[in-house]
């Protein structure tokens, strides 16, 4: 009973939390997840706790085959939560090549990529298969 009520009174108190911030459950879940480092200067720094990265350097007529990268954004997000196993994520970022080959954030230049981030090999080896 007393854990009940503790359980109760930590689930209120995490509810409160998240309405001064503004955020929904998903979006705090995706603001601050533990896997991800958003200080970090390159690509392959700032996801850590998903060893593997999908990189999506598409154009224009790709994403004109959903009718814009909005809606196409939205059946890749679709297709990602029906069938992945576990936990993945993706994120847009400007970058520019760096002379050792690595993507490194550049918010001047570069050219917008989306990266896809997986925790689940399988998961990342079936996303290439679809997409591309």
């Amino acid at each position: 009973m007393i854990t009940t009520i503790k359980q109760k009174i930590q689930s209120i108190a995490h509810a409160n939390r998240l309405k001064r911030m503004g955020y929904t459950e998903a979006q705090y879940d995706r603001a601050f997840d533990d896997g991800t480092n958003f200080r970090a200067s390159r690509v392959k720094d700032m996801y850590p706790g998903y060893p593997f990265l999908y990189e999506l350097q598409y154009s224009s007529e790709f994403w004109a085959e959903f009718g814009g990268w909005e809606i196409g954004l939205e059946v890749m997000k679709k297709w990602l939560r029906e069938n992945c196993q576990d936990k993945w994520r993706d994120d847009f970022h400007r970058v520019m090549k760096d002379p050792w080959g690595d993507w490194v954030i550049n918010e001047l230049g570069g050219s917008d990529i989306l990266f896809v981030a997986f925790k689940n090999e399988q998961d990342c080896m079936w996303f290439g298969l679809r997409w591309s």
